[in-house]
């Protein structure tokens, strides 16, 4: 079924969606490394994850933590969507895509939360595409919960609200339910959450073990079903943090962070590139702005970004809305080629009109 973009304008405004990334397959999506002035920022992300794309080569690294660096609103999710999609495939990787932002306070982030929160996905996604788990290695999971964790004095009163999950459960299941209870409780700001994190954060050294043993296993599980060559983890959503949060995230709690041993990519902020990222720990690579005009000639227009972006905008907002092009170019030369600007523009504009 084609597509057609809403010749209606209170369509335009009501499906108009700024704030939200593409999903792979979205038919919205434009390609736009030209635009970007990046034809091989893309190529160059992909091959960190050991993906050739022009020769179809592939070859996983055994670690690697890489931060995928942009302005807010620049298109880093909807990118970084579309390659998880290229690389999800068997022959490539089995890839878990945590959306934080859905899963804990981004106003109020810390390290465990986040590996709470991307082990939930991964307990969610083995149960979605039926991968079974030794119980032995489920189990070190299980006893860090149970001895470490709700035996504790400090988070007695939440072990005893989540007593009857705890004591039915076993295996896939009980481990998906009480993560699920743990991240809910970090999100919603409960009375518990500082005595869970103070006792998460006592112990971390033991979930991270654990949960290095259940990515190994998982690795071996996936290889053998013919699901991907290894597991990639997409965590988006860190880049949203506010500043003194992903600070502490990715530079004071740098060595917290990267305990898990796994292959991840994180989408950043570009303030975070100026301080201090602990290159020692992570990779990194930019997504560039689109590009109107080249330096240093400014009163050159990059025809390929204003193509782009026309499209962009098209995809949305049919033309026949539009009087002329050149009223479609306007809109594009007051957003500065920033995409979120672009489209709330655009927003703006349908309820002026």
């Amino acid at each position: 079924m084609s597509y057609h973009a809403p010749t209606h304008l209170l369509e335009v405004l009501q499906r108009l969606e700024y704030e939200e990334s593409l999903r792979a397959g979205d038919p919205r999506y434009v390609e736009t490394q030209e635009a970007r002035g990046s034809e091989k920022t893309l190529t160059r992300l992909a091959r960190k994850f050991g993906w050739d794309p022009a020769k179809d080569d592939f070859f996983a690294p055994n670690e690697k933590h890489v931060l995928f660096f942009g302005h807010v609103g620049c298109g880093k999710s909807t990118e970084l969507t579309q390659m998880a999609a290229e690389l999800h495939r068997p022959d490539r990787y089995w890839v878990v895509s945590v959306r934080l932002l859905d899963l804990i306070d981004p106003t109020d982030a810390r390290y465990s939360d986040v590996w709470l929160a991307v082990a939930q996905e991964l307990i969610a996604k083995l149960q979605a595409d039926q991968v079974p788990i030794d119980k032995t290695v489920l189990s070190r999971l299980e006893r860090w919960f149970s001895e470490r964790v709700l035996s504790n004095d400090q988070v007695k009163e939440f072990a005893a609200d989540i007593k009857t999950e705890v004591e039915a459960g076993t295996g896939i299941p009980f481990i998906g339910k009480l993560l699920a209870r743990f991240t809910s409780t970090m999100r919603t700001g409960s009375t518990h959450r500082e005595s869970l994190r103070t006792v998460v954060r006592n112990t971390y050294g033991e979930f991270a073990d654990a949960l290095n043993q259940l990515v190994i296993d998982v690795g071996d599980k996936v290889r053998a079903l013919k699901k991907g060559r290894d597991i990639l983890f997409v965590i988006d959503g860190t880049d949203r943090f506010p500043g003194d949060d992903w600070k502490r995230l990715f530079v004071e709690d740098a060595n917290q962070l990267t305990l898990v041993k796994c292959i991840a990519v994180y989408t950043a902020p570009m303030a975070l590139k100026v301080r201090n990222p602990r290159f020692d720990l992570y990779e990194s690579l930019v997504l560039p702005m689109v590009k109107l005009r080249d330096y240093p000639d400014q009163d050159k227009r990059r025809e390929p970004a204003y193509r782009t972006l026309r499209e962009v905008v098209l995809r949305r907002c049919h033309h026949s809305l539009f009087d002329t092009v050149e009223t479609l170019d306007a809109l594009i030369d007051y957003s500065g080629g920033h995409l979120r600007d672009m489209l709330r523009l655009l927003a703006y504009a349908g309820i002026a009109a």
